[in-house]
């Protein structure tokens, strides 16, 4: 178990797409080449992203939920002894949310919660030692989170990363804002 003094929380929210540029990539200042056309494969997914978006929209607003919320992988706790986690994290947190099958109870709001868990990673990416921390109270949720983790595929360790594997905890947020 890591001393809460050690502990380093990173958090796991969903990257913003930075419409015109950002900070660190301001839009260009002289006109740009026409763009390439879009490819059919991209306009049909559109319609079908934007529908998604506006179900969640309308869903959180129904459930009259701070803009956000809805089911959210909370922070990774542990220890990064000097290492560079940043690419280590991105990979985890798409192969977890690849794997979260939300229950219908989460999804229509009737469920709300989270759910501690902790886990070691070896130093070639395979997950051993997981154990539920912390119960939301609906075995549906608890076993949605768990499922998420141990269904994972997950990338080596960094190389400056020195131990043989590390031990964290993650939180898994059901309808209810990470804290």
């Amino acid at each position: 178990m890591l001393g809460r003094s050690a502990l380093v929380a990173i958090a796991l929210a969903v990257s913003l797409l930075c419409a015109g540029g950002c900070a660190r990539n301001p839009p260009p200042t002289t006109p740009a080449a026409t763009p390439a056309p879009t490819s059919d494969k991209i306009r049909a997914e559109v319609p079908g992203a934007v529908d998604e978006v506006t179900r969640r929209v309308e869903r959180d607003d129904h459930l009259e939920l701070p803009p956000g919320t809805e089911q959210d992988l909370g922070g990774l706790h542990f220890d990064p002894q000097g290492a560079d986690f940043t690419l280590w994290i991105i990979a985890f947190k798409k192969e977890v949310y690849r794997n979260w099958i939300v229950p219908q109870a989460a999804q229509f709001g009737s469920a709300r919660g989270h759910v501690n868990f902790e886990f070691t990673v070896e130093r070639n990416g395979s997950m051993s030692a997981l154990r539920m921390l912390k119960s939301s109270g609906t075995a549906a949720l608890d076993q949605a989170a768990r499922k998420a983790l141990s269904a994972g595929k997950f990338t080596a360790l960094p190389n400056d990363y020195r131990p043989p594997r590390v031990t964290m905890q993650v939180t898994f947020f059901y309808n209810e804002a990470p804290r």
